[in-house]
């Protein structure tokens, strides 16, 4: 399974430490692909500090863009250097735990489109703490994604890479997420959500609540609704 994380090494990276170390362990990663959108090739100069080397280890690799790419750009660039037949998306502030990566496996064998149900999580100690009080057992799946998703999960998802079609350069921040679970209904598929285990997330309702990102919102919502339909044709 690969991997495709963008990151700005502007959020807190604990998150990406933690999970970085538990998806190189796992035997279920195939390659993880770093989209450093810094200015400075921040991923690599961290990674060194970390001791941990993260930008050496053989599953990793590092595509350092010396400026920002945008998010929606940056997916299109990291799919493009996946090969097999799953991707996972997810952001740098997103907490996971090895039965995540096993439980998105056993879903993607038989479907095209995945997320996971999340927690508010602000540290490793407090993702497990919340992982924990949930109480999971079996795996369970289901058609509908917590109200307030909207039915997609941008910040943490799985999709078929045969599914998988670039999302229009006009959209840079938001909305990828959207045409993506749209074209995959549009093809015929139901997207799914694990609901037997969750992610972290950090979360950025501080930053979206910001007037100028409100703005990019306004205009992206706008082309999102312009590209839509050529986007999902068959």
């Amino acid at each position: 399974m690969n991997i495709v994380i963008p990151t700005l090494m502007i959020s807190p990276v604990e998150g990406l430490y933690y999970t970085l170390d538990t998806l190189t362990k796992s035997f279920l990663t195939t390659g993880i692909i770093i989209i450093d959108n810094s200015q400075y090739g921040l991923f690599s100069k961290w990674s060194r500090l970390t001791g941990v080397r993260f930008h050496e280890h053989p599953k990793v690799r590092v595509i350092e863009n010396h400026s920002n790419k945008y998010v929606n750009p940056s997916w299109n660039q990291g799919l493009a250097e996946c090969f097999g037949d799953n991707t996972i998306i997810m952001n740098d502030d997103v907490f996971v735990c090895g039965e995540v990566i096993e439980q998105v496996s056993r879903v993607m064998d038989d479907n095209a489109l995945c997320s996971v149900d999340t927690v508010q999580a602000f540290s490793q100690e407090q993702y497990i703490e919340r992982y924990n009080e949930k109480g999971y057992g079996t795996l369970r799946v289901s058609d509908r994604f917590p109200q307030d998703n909207n039915n997609k999960c941008g910040w943490f998802f799985c999709i078929n890479n045969d599914i998988w079609k670039d999302i229009p350069e006009e959209l840079k921040y938001f909305y990828g997420d959207d045409l993506i679970f749209d074209r995959a209904r549009a093809l015929g598929y139901t997207p799914k959500c694990i609901t037997s285990c969750s992610i972290g997330h950090m979360g950025s309702q501080t930053v979206n609540k910001r007037p100028d990102i409100q703005e990019i919102l306004k205009q992206e919502f706008k082309t999102y609704n312009r590209v839509k339909q050529e986007y999902i044709e068959l």
